[in-house]
Order: C-alpha cells, then sequence, then structure tokens
C-alpha cells in the first residue's frame, strides 16, 4: 500500500515548524506561510493543542510555542540523525523530510519543542490512515477513557473515518460490535494488527460521509460555491476534493459540490458558516435543515 499522510496532518506539522522559529507570528503570516485562510490557522492550531503542543499567544497577538521563544539550543549530530529517523517513520512527504534535515542541519530550534512527542504522533496518524484505507484492525495501546473510573487499556478496533478536524476516529469495536469513537492524544501507541481475521464484520457497519457524520450515505446534496468557499471546504474537509467541480454558469459560483451525506448536520455546520457565498441546490431536507437552524438562532 502506498504510504501517505492526511494532508492536513502535513499541514499541521508544518505549522509546528513555524511555531518554533523565532520569532513569533501572527495568524495572517502562518496562513500566508502555509498558503491557506485563517480561519484554517486557527482551527489548526486547536490541533496543534490538542495533541498535547503547548501553543500561546504574545501581548502582539503572535503565536509561539510557551518556554523561552528566544532561547535556542543546537542539537547533537546524533540528536538530528534520531529525530530525521523519527520523522521518516511518520510517512512525511520526501519534499517535507528534505526541507526539515535542511532546518536540523543548518539552524538551532526551541529546546521547548518535544520531538519525540511529535514524531509519536504523526507515526500514529499514518498507521490510522493505512488502516482506514484496508479496513484492517489495530491495537490501541494504553487509551485513557474519560469515563470516570476506568483504566487505561489496549483495545482492537478496525478504523472506519479519520477526523482531521477533531484529531480523532471512528472505528468499530469487534467485542463490543459497535462504532466508537477514539481521540488520537489519549493513545499511548498504535500498533497495526494484521493477523486479526475480519470475516466476522458486519455487513451494515456505518459509512462516514466527508463532514465525519456516520451512518448511510442516502441523502444527495448539490452546492454552488464561490472560490474562497471552495478552497475553506477542500481545506476543512479533505474528502470532498474529488467531487468539487468547476461551475461555469454563474459568476458568483465558480464551483459546484455533489455528494452524498448521511445527514444534514455536518454540511449543515460549514453551509452557515458561509451563507453569502454558498447556494444550495438541493435537496430540499437540507434547505428545511438550514431554515430551521437559522430561524432558531434569530429566535435567541
Amino acid at each position: 500500500m502506498k504510504e501517505s499522510v492526511p494532508v492536513r496532518v502535513v499541514r499541521v506539522f508544518s505549522l509546528i515548524e513555524k511555531l518554533m522559529q523565532f520569532p513569533p507570528k501572527r495568524i495572517d503570516e502562518l496562513a500566508d506561510r502555509l498558503n491557506v485562510s485563517n480561519s484554517t490557522i486557527y482551527k489548526d492550531i486547536e490541533v496543534v493543542r490538542s495533541i498535547g503542543m503547548p501553543v500561546e499567544r504574545d501581548s502582539r497577538r503572535r503565536y509561539y510555542f510557551s518556554g523561552t521563544p528566544e532561547k535556542a539550543q543546537a542539537f547533537t549530530l546524533g540528536e538530528k540523525k534520531e529525530i530525521i529517523s523519527a520523522l521518516k517513520l511518520g510517512g512525511l512527504s520526501a519534499a517535507l523530510q528534505s526541507k526539515l534535515k535542511l532546518k536540523l542541519g543548518l539552524e538551532t530550534l526551541a529546546d521547548s519543542l518535544e520531538y519525540a512527542h511529535v514524531a509519536r504522533q504523526v507515526s500514529m496518524l499514518r498507521i490510522l490512515s493505512h488502516a482506514v484505507e484496508g479496513k484492517s484492525a489495530v491495537l490501541l495501546h494504553g487509551y485513557r477513557s474519560v469515563s470516570v473510573g476506568s483504566l487505561n487499556r489496549d483495545r482492537v478496533v478496525i478504523p472506519l473515518y479519520l477526523d482531521e478536524r477533531l484529531m480523532a476516529i471512528y472505528a468499530y469495536v469487534p467485542d463490543k460490535s459497535r462504532v466508537q469513537i477514539f481521540k488520537i492524544n489519549r493513545m499511548e501507541a498504535v500498533d497495526p494488527m494484521d493477523s486479526i481475521q475480519l470475516s466476522n464484520l458486519p455487513s451494515d457497519l456505518p459509512e462516514i460521509d466527508a463532514f465525519g457524520m456516520a451512518g448511510k450515505k442516502e441523502l444527495e446534496v448539490s452546492l454552488l460555491l464561490s472560490r474562497r468557499a471552495a478552497a475553506l471546504l477542500t481545506e476543512e474537509h479533505g474528502m470532498t476534493k474529488d467531487k468539487l467541480v468547476i461551475y461555469r454558469e454563474n459568476a458568483d459560483y465558480e464551483c459546484r459540490y455533489v455528494d452524498r451525506v448521511c445527514a444534514y448536520e455536518g454540511i449543515g455546520r460549514f453551509v452557515l458558516g458561509l451563507l453569502h457565498e454558498i447556494k444550495i441546490e438541493s435537496d430540499d431536507g437540507l434547505k428545511k435543515y438550514l431554515a430551521s437552524r437559522i430561524a432558531a438562532q434569530k429566535i435567541f
């Protein structure tokens, strides 16, 4: 199977790289360097925080890793080689690996960053991404449940969907015969379980749509989007990219998105944030759902 890491994961790692460089940077500076919108940077910073990285903001609204942003410490040659090796295990692209190698060779890096932690997160994401593609089982080591009194324990699950926004997976749990959500920052480690037989998987496993909703993809929707809205759609929901096409019949809307979804809530949340840049072509159920949400907001 071809090694890959979801687009958002690579972008988040690139954001981490920018945040560890002195001086601290404003949101618009980070957005410009990563070629994404300001809103995407805000969301990605929350993702970075969710995996345990200490992102702070100074009095000039510039972001950096907490600790001593101005203090730097050079790594030894052996330490640099260990870091590069860990990054390779994470399945990063050759271009990004080269960029990081160059930086490790020519510059010092903030000593407050836990590189082993970052490399472990990227490696887990790579394994989970492959498991989703192949519907294969994985072993979650020492998963920390939020239930009161529950202990950390290993779990065998079959990942169905990787939510890059929440940094979580939707996975089928064979010993419970149901689908659950598992947060990546609660996993100590992840190992593939190629020896697990999947013949007992139920035939009616839920599908996961591009907006992270589980169920059956029975609702066909069609949107017209401005160029900006289309860019945000693919940035925030990578699975939509293959369903987006150029639209030339209306100067206000340059793209059309047609897909099947499991529920209106997921796609509805996205549309509500860009009402003036998206036109609903179909279906009537989505139009009614949005109308009810707008009416409810006006009441309050």
